[in-house]
């Protein structure tokens, strides 16, 4: 069993050094990984139990910062609201009372989501203003764009009233 642990270990500071994973992902790949070496069933979750202590201990695996590197990178490249970042978050497995310590902590708190909304709505401007569509028609398009990217509704309204000039 030593030697497993051993190759399981490496594989997975392998897997975390190509890219951050969940607690949940990370444990995923391992039980595959292990379905693979053909290891018994009974010592799979032992072994990734004992992996992912070792792993915490070595600050090499945390679901809180896999959070705010997520949704920092989401801000950057592709926003999104804090609903549809919190369903996003879920699918990859982070609990929820982790999801809200993060939505809690200043990292969390920081998501302007006025400003990312405002963002969207003048690169989408660009876009409508080609169209040469009435001004009703233009609203309602990009409010259910930031509506379906999970905006709150007060962001939305927010963003919308700023530019309303533009359109």
């Amino acid at each position: 069993m030593g030697e497993t642990y051993t190759k399981l270990l490496s594989y997975s500071m392998y897997a975390l050094g190509r890219r951050n994973h969940t607690v949940s992902q990370l444990r995923d790949k391992m039980l595959k990984r292990l379905q693979k070496w053909k290891i018994q069933e009974s010592q799979h979750e032992e072994l990734c139990d004992q992996v992912i202590v070792r792993l915490r201990e070595l600050h090499l695996l945390d679901d809180l910062l896999f959070c705010e590197r997520w949704v920092a990178d989401r801000a950057r490249f592709k926003p999104r609201g804090r609903y549809l970042l919190t369903q996003e978050l879920r699918k990859k497995g982070i609990p929820q009372d982790i999801i809200e310590l993060y939505w809690e902590s200043a990292s969390g708190e920081a998501l302007d989501e006025y400003n990312l909304a405002l963002e969207f709505v003048q690169k989408q401007l660009e876009r409508l203003k080609r169209r040469d569509l009435p001004h009703q028609k233009c609203r309602e398009k990009l409010y259910r764009a930031l509506a379906s990217r999970g905006f709150n509704g007060s962001a939305i309204r927010a963003s919308l009233d700023k530019v309303e000039h533009l359109y």
